[in-house]
């Protein structure tokens, strides 16, 4: 999802994308990220990455830091960044 300069960034395997999902989001899951590197790098504005509960996509932040992707935050997990969406 690109709302304006905002990417919503999903780092859950697959078979939890397919249970439920957020429309738009970008599905980068964490056990392929290196794959992905190059694209998330690419995107301009903010990424918002989450995962089920925060810790995956926590652990995405800490490896993409370090390769010179800024701009980043954790959202937490699926149902915080829903719960956000829903507020805007």
């Amino acid at each position: 999802m690109t709302e304006g300069q905002l990417h919503l960034i999903d780092v859950r395997e697959d078979h939890e994308y397919a249970q439920v999902n957020i429309p738009g989001s970008k599905h980068m899951p964490l056990s392929n990220f290196t794959a992905y590197v190059d694209e998330i790098r690419d995107l301009e504005g903010k990424k918002i990455i989450y995962c089920r509960s925060g810790n995956r996509s926590g652990q995405a932040i800490d490896f993409l830091r370090p390769l010179g992707v800024s701009n980043m935050e954790n959202g937490g997990g699926i149902s915080d960044v829903k719960n956000w969406l829903a507020s805007k």
